[in-house]
């Protein structure tokens, strides 16, 4: 059996069309999916790496934060007593409260009219029996 060119070429052109299947472009297709599946899996690898580190970071300064707290409160604590004065001794008693003093009668109501107007009428009526009986009411003498 000899072969010649022309049936090598023939049956490696026929064997990769085979491979192809009915899509030509599949091969085109397929390069990048391993590259995607390896990013991804590298990148949530590395997020979680940098977050775990970041967060270990923040726990272990906690401790410090909580004492410059402390030291900050104790601070404004001696700087707020030592601007106020304040006065710890007990306050005088309070003087001794003075007697009431008596309240001054109230001044006698006035008269109602009808009571002042029968006042009025008498006084009248007795000027003029003094007029009649000869004494001038004006004069002021009987």
């Amino acid at each position: 059996m000899t072969s010649t060119a022309d049936s090598i070429a023939q049956s490696q052109a026929h064997a990769a069309a085979q491979q192809l299947g009915a899509d030509p472009l599949a091969p085109i297709f397929s390069l990048g999916d391993r590259e995607v599946r390896v990013g991804l899996i590298v990148g949530i690898l590395g997020a979680l790496f940098l977050h775990t580190a970041v967060g270990v970071q923040a726990a272990a300064t906690l401790g410090d934060i909580h004492a410059f707290a402390v030291l900050v409160q104790a601070q404004v604590r001696e700087l707020s007593l030592a601007q106020v004065d304040v006065d710890l001794s007990e306050p005088p008693p309070p003087p001794p409260e003075a007697p009431p003093e008596p309240e001054a009668e109230p001044p006698a109501p006035p008269p109602p009219r009808a009571a002042a107007a029968r006042t009025a009428d008498r006084t009248c009526r007795a000027r003029r029996c003094r007029s009649r009986q000869g004494a001038d009411p004006r004069s002021g003498s009987e």
